[in-house]
């Protein structure tokens, strides 16, 4: 896993490539990150956790949403659980957690 951490966008995508797959979490989507599949080289994008990822960005990659219960008290969860429920899957995926 490489973790980084850019200024702005362009220099996100500049800097870590267009060749991969960008998946950025969203509540406001259908996605669910149980479909998605993880390849080696993928690009996780997580926004601000009060307003989350903007326009641009979700326009440029692949959102996905972590399911919650219609009936849950709450839209969402905090920014570093939601980053680490979708990291385990990806390394899960790929068979990086032995």
């Amino acid at each position: 896993m490489d973790v980084q951490e850019h200024q702005n966008w362009q220099e996100a995508r500049q800097a870590i490539g267009l060749d991969r797959n960008w998946f950025g979490l969203s509540s406001k989507v259908e996605n669910s990150y149980w479909d998605a599949s993880f390849q080696a080289g993928d690009v996780l994008v997580f926004g601000p956790e009060t307003r989350g990822l903007s326009a641009e960005v979700l326009g440029d990659l692949q959102s996905l949403t972590i399911p919650m219960r219609k009936d849950a008290p709450v839209r969402s969860l905090n920014l570093s659980s939601a980053c680490s429920i979708v990291t385990f899957e990806a390394l899960r995926q790929l068979n990086s957690l032995k």
